[in-house]
């Protein structure tokens, strides 16, 4: 019996976590929109070592290899 009160926990917490939406940092959001709000602009950066994407890709590296910028 606690080992299908365990397994429904497990499917119940599985469940709601897929329903939780992805949390997505700015350089992301400005990437999946070709950076279009920065395009014909001169860009500055102040960043620090926590200003990565989701696969931990810096931001100077994302900006850097970004056409137009």
């Amino acid at each position: 019996m606690k080992q299908i009160t365990l397994m429904a926990s497990l499917l119940v917490a599985t469940n709601l976590w897929a329903q939780v939406p992805a949390v997505r940092t700015g350089i992301e959001v400005l990437r999946d929109h070709d950076f279009d709000i920065l395009q014909g602009k001169r860009v500055g950066l102040i960043t620090n070592p926590s200003g990565v994407d989701a696969s931990l890709r810096s931001t100077v590296d994302i900006l850097f290899h970004a056409d137009g910028m």
